[in-house]
């Protein structure tokens, strides 16, 4: 067999990809790897929502912070859009639950996901409405270090010392 050939046995039995194919099967893998996420990159990911908030709204920050940057843009705002529709309707279950009189012996909403177990969906749902009002706000200040939570209207907690 010539080296011509798509593929050629060396002589040790195994196939050998000429030089120009070899980029294209590299562009291949690549390409492949951005689209799929593990079991940690969906961690990360979560932990990095819960942090930051909206995807949309801080896209760069939120995939610089669980190292995701070689992903797939359209992929990774699928994958968020998913998780938030999925603890939404979580925590509108659970609302619906108490709302029928049931009572919870874990007070958590846990769900599994694409092989993460225990994902705390009050706390993904919560934080990212949360964080997405919070950047709003922000967004519109000149300087966003010099903005105070005004304090004259709030009430203290009762019983709570600090």
């Amino acid at each position: 067999m010539s080296e011509a050939t798509y593929h050629s046995l060396s002589s040790r039995g195994s196939y050998r990809v000429r030089p120009n194919q070899a980029s294209s099967l590299a562009e291949t893998t690549a390409s492949r790897k951005a689209m799929e996420l593990k079991a940690r990159d969906v961690r990360a990911l979560i932990r990095s929502l819960q942090r930051w908030g909206d995807i949309r709204q801080r896209y760069d920050v939120i995939v610089t912070d669980s190292n995701l940057q070689d992903k797939n843009q359209g992929m990774m705002l699928d994958v968020v859009d998913e998780i938030v529709a999925i603890c939404a309707e979580a925590v509108q279950e659970k609302r619906a639950r108490v709302a029928a009189g049931k009572t919870f012996t874990n007070r958590s909403v846990l769900f599994s996901w694409r092989g993460v177990h225990n994902i705390n969906a009050e706390i993904v749902f919560y934080r990212h409405r949360d964080l997405q009002i919070v950047y709003k706000i922000l967004s519109k200040l000149d300087d966003p270090y010099k903005w105070t939570i005004p304090f004259e209207n709030i009430t203290p907690a009762w019983n709570w010392l600090a």
